[in-house]
């Protein structure tokens, strides 16, 4: 398998219902994953910058996504 470099994970979430230290928590702990052996491994990065929230009632995307999964 050939290498391709280190791999950005963008996640973007609905808009979370907790106060913004919990989201703040929340992303530390995600971009923390990539000290994980597991993710490290395998060169894959999760940034804060690359973490989001959106309106998914405002994101087409999403919605077809909502509904193809049910």
């Amino acid at each position: 398998m050939q290498d391709h470099g280190p791999v950005m994970v963008l996640l973007n979430f609905d808009v979370f219902p907790q106060t913004k230290q919990d989201i703040a928590e929340f992303k530390q702990y995600l971009c923390g994953l990539t000290e994980q052996p597991e993710f490290k491994v395998k060169g894959i990065n999760f940034s804060a910058r690359n973490i989001a929230e959106v309106d998914s009632s405002k994101h087409l995307i999403l919605q077809c996504l909502y509904i193809i999964m049910g």
